[in-house]
């Protein structure tokens, strides 16, 4: 094979593909020994082969791992999002509980309602919760607020309480 053939050889396969780093690779396997060395498309194959295969070599360690200032972006925004939802979701978590309570309340209320009017008694009349609470009665189990508070009825005209009535909490009829 003399220069000029093997100058069309890889005139050939660097048209033929797409990626530098294949023909350099299919010249290699095809033989260049046999290639001059004065010849510009030698060099310049040579050279991309050569560059390429240390780009790879490089590659195959890099692409293995995260950088630590890539990690560090990753922790910061998983911060920044942990920050603006933590709150959030306490606020949500009382104002459920608050709800729940108030639910508890109406309930006791109702139910001192039907004792007060099956019992014929006025709004001054003392009323407790073992009239109110029981199997058989107007409200079947305890109602327990999910804060931790006690309930507490008085008389027939007030309404029920929450010990949980208090500034932050606010578990209070409306």
């Amino acid at each position: 094979m003399d220069s000029g053939d093997c100058r069309q050889l890889l005139w050939r396969k660097t048209l033929g593909s797409q990626s530098p780093a294949k023909n350099a690779i299919q010249v290699e396997l095809l033989g260049w020994k046999g290639l001059k060395r004065g010849t510009p498309n030698l060099n310049l194959e040579f050279s991309v082969w050569t560059e390429t295969h240390k780009h790879m070599k490089q590659n195959l360690k890099r692409n293995k791992a995260f950088t630590l200032v890539e990690i560090m972006i990753v922790v910061l925004i998983i911060g920044i999002l942990m920050a603006i939802a933590v709150p959030n979701f306490v606020r949500a978590r009382e104002s459920a509980r608050r709800q729940s309570c108030v639910a508890n309340l109406k309930q006791l209320d109702t139910g001192k309602e039907q004792w007060a009017m099956d019992q014929r008694k006025s709004g001054t009349d003392a009323v407790l919760l073992t009239d109110l609470v029981g199997a058989t009665l107007y409200v079947k189990t305890t109602p327990a607020c999910p804060s931790g508070g006690t309930y507490s009825v008085t008389t027939v005209a007030a309404n029920p309480a929450c010990s949980k009535a208090a500034a932050p909490d606010l578990h209070v009829l409306p």
